[in-house]
């Protein structure tokens, strides 16, 4: 599985209402529950929301971001999708193999 970083864009214009809210909450809860939601949450100060969606693919993550009720209600006014490249112990922090 590849972690995907959905940078989305609110847009300022739109107001969000309670129902709404409940469907994006249920949405994330089960993208969580089926392992498919690594984090997310509103970048502080900005009109900016970051999640990292875990899929096999790159349309994969898309079908899940446009699942979103806030994408199709036009809450998010555009987003940005990108293959994250995780360094971590399991590949020496990216460093190139010495030898």
């Amino acid at each position: 599985m590849i972690k995907y970083i959905v940078l989305f864009e609110k847009n300022t214009q739109k107001s969000v209402p309670n129902e709404l809210m409940l469907k994006h909450i249920d949405h994330l809860k089960r993208l969580k529950r089926e392992k498919h939601l690594f984090l997310c949450g509103p970048c502080v100060g900005t009109n900016k929301v970051i999640q990292i969606i875990i899929a096999d693919s790159k349309e994969e993550a898309e079908k899940h971001v446009k699942m979103d009720p806030f994408a199709a209600e036009g809450i998010f006014a555009s987003y940005s999708l990108f293959e994250l490249n995780e360094a971590n112990d399991n590949n020496n922090w990216l460093l190139p193999a010495v030898g």
